[in-house]
């Protein structure tokens, strides 16, 4: 084929291992968990008021928004307690599959927002989820060329598919065709980690960045 693209997600590192490369990004587990209604959410819906900004406070090292008649919680977990997800490669038995929630990893975060928002601990836990989702050691993607392969190109690393999926999408077919970028997206560069971006040190550096959510105090 004249071109090749890339775009496996939680397969990254092990499509680039057929191709030579060892791609620096390792996939996380992340977590939210959704309310049963809340009296005060109903209210406000009831009076026809607008929904509820998005609450991100370092606090509780999290957020919260409104879903459906109840809250979301979605806290950061702290860098000691994140899972990792899939660093030998994405097992046989995974799909698009969510996993087991982890309430210990994050029960810290729970105690703090309950100080300020008192009104999470007076309705019940209607669902969690909680699955992989792609990190590089800066917590942006890999969107352009590969190293050493000529019309190889990578979208991979990407931590929020809708987020990113449409600018990844238009930015990458316009280098593609186009020869170059109308904006400068050097900053999504594959080739921005050199040689030392081996699996160890994209570990750690994972798990580094997801800890600038967090732990500002």
């Amino acid at each position: 084929c004249e071109h090749l693209i890339c775009a496996t997600g939680n397969y990254a590192r092990q499509t680039g291992a057929l191709l030579g490369l060892e791609i620096p990004a390792i996939p996380i587990l992340h977590q939210y968990w959704i309310t049963e209604a809340v009296p005060e959410v109903v209210e406000r819906k009831r009076q026809g008021r607008p929904e509820m900004p998005i609450l991100r406070d370092e606090g509780f090292e999290g957020y919260l928004r409104e879903e459906g008649d109840g809250l979301l919680f979605g806290p950061y977990e702290r860098t000691a307690n994140l899972k990792l997800f899939a660093e030998d490669g994405v097992p046989s038995w995974f799909g698009a599959d969510l996993v087991e929630e982890d309430f210990e990893a994050v029960s810290w975060n729970w105690e703090q927002v309950l100080q300020l928002v008192p009104a999470l601990g007076r309705v019940g836990i209607k669902a969690n989820v909680r699955g992989p989702f792609q990190m590089t050691a800066d917590e942006l993607p890999l969107m352009g060329p590969a190293w050493g392969l000529p019309n190889v190109w990578l979208a991979e690393g990407v931590p929020g598919g809708i987020l990113w999926g449409g600018t990844i999408g238009y930015y990458l077919s316009e280098r593609i065709v186009e020869g170059g970028n109308s904006l400068d997206t050097s900053d999504l560069d594959p080739r921005r980690f050199g040689d030392y971006a081996n699996k160890a040190w994209t570990r750690e550096k994972v798990r580094e960045a997801w800890g600038t959510h967090a732990e500002q105090k």
